[in-house]
């Protein structure tokens, strides 16, 4: 603790080590949280149940601002991807937060060009690669996919039509370098991009971007697409 107080000053250090308590408080309770979704049973993967934000291998520093994994709920998800009225071929999807990698899953029953999941804890990100590697579907039309172990406000954002997908995967404070890396790459090749975002509690952030204008919303989700 020393070093922390050192490095970065009392008040936040006092912040980490709140957030460590929290962290192996939620640990105890997570395993609770785990039902088996019909998917899973199905495919023989593991997508299901939610883990707590301390349940999960991530910085310190990045604890107050990440939103506990919960997975995609299929008919929704379903619902937004048919929403676009695209060429879907010509575009790469990216899954923000990409957690287990249901999303990535329900994403190839669509003729993606390539399907991306970024992911910063290494633990969701080992299950998702497991999960794409079993996975089998007649219904498949992308087998192109890859869980990346990376922060997604670092991320390099392919130099293609893109369709992001975020199911609230964290605050506003890492909402805004993730928004920005995005412009930067339009700025640099200007394309198509469209981020279909589920349960939108930050969506100002996009609402404030020049980049971007709204496609749909509901009270589940907002679609935004590229200017």
């Amino acid at each position: 603790m020393a070093v922390k107080v050192h490095q970065l000053g009392f008040a936040a250090a006092m912040k980490l080590a709140a957030a460590k308590v929290r962290r192996g408080l939620r640990n105890i309770g997570s395993a609770q949280k785990q039902q088996v979704h019909p998917f899973d049973i199905k495919y023989g993967t593991d997508t299901s149940g939610i883990v707590e934000v301390g349940a999960l291998d991530m910085p310190d520093e990045r604890v107050e601002h990440a939103v506990r994994y919960q997975t995609a709920l299929v008919d929704v998800f379903e619902a937004l991807l048919n929403e676009l009225s695209i060429p879907f071929e010509e575009f790469v999807f990216v899954d923000l937060g990409s957690g287990k990698g249901r999303a990535m899953l329900l994403a190839s029953r669509f003729p993606f060009k390539a399907i991306l999941g970024v992911e910063l804890s290494a633990q969701l990100h080992r299950i998702a690669c497991e999960n794409i590697r079993v996975y089998k579907d007649d219904s498949q039309r992308c087998r192109e996919i890859r869980s990346l172990c990376e922060d997604a406000a670092r991320f390099d954002i392919p130099k293609e039509n893109l369709v992001f997908y975020m199911f609230n995967p964290f605050d506003e404070q890492v909402l805004n370098p993730v928004v920005a890396n995005i412009e930067t790459s339009l700025k640099g090749a200007p394309r198509k991009v469209y981020v279909l975002y589920l349960k939108a509690l930050h969506r100002s952030v996009f609402d404030k971007s020049q980049y971007f204008k709204v496609f749909k919303q509901t009270e589940r989700y907002v679609i935004f697409e590229s200017r």
